[in-house]
């Protein structure tokens, strides 16, 4: 990892634009690139138009990984549903998804209020603990 940057856009064009600027700061360029790692959308994978098909354009020799870390992510979610008749065809474990639920609903109350924020982040401050930030939780889009 080399750099964390916000993007107003996320098509594969944008993304490998980002990735080739971020590398140009670090006096980089693809031809010192071993692998890629993304996640399975067809975005980053594709192999025609895709961030991946990109970087090999630039480097036949790259190679290309599927994030392990968005794998176990994928596995973790598909271990607390259970199949079902449903048009999804997941039927959610209750117990889990109650608790998962509740700790998005808190996140969402905090993080969508500028103020309720300030006021945790205020409790935190006086007293004389470390503010955390609070992390949405992720079914499988990491963008």
């Amino acid at each position: 990892l080399i750099g964390l940057k916000r993007m107003t856009s996320v098509d594969a064009e944008s993304i490998f634009n980002m990735l080739t600027s971020v590398l140009q700061q670090f006096s980089k360029d693809w031809s010192t690139v071993l692998a890629v790692c993304f996640d399975g959308a067809s975005t980053m994978s594709g192999s025609i138009s895709g961030v991946q098909a990109r970087c090999k354009q630039e480097n036949n020799n790259i190679f290309y990984i599927h994030c392990y870390a968005h794998c176990l992510n994928l596995a973790l979610i598909d271990s607390i549903c259970e199949k079902s008749n449903t048009k999804s065809g997941l039927k959610n474990s209750s117990l889990i998804f109650d608790f998962l639920g509740t700790v998005q609903f808190v996140y969402t109350f905090l993080e969508n209020s500028p103020i309720r924020h300030a006021v945790l982040e205020n409790i935190a401050k006086e007293s004389g603990q470390r503010f955390l930030t609070l992390k949405s939780l992720s079914t499988t889009r990491w963008a």
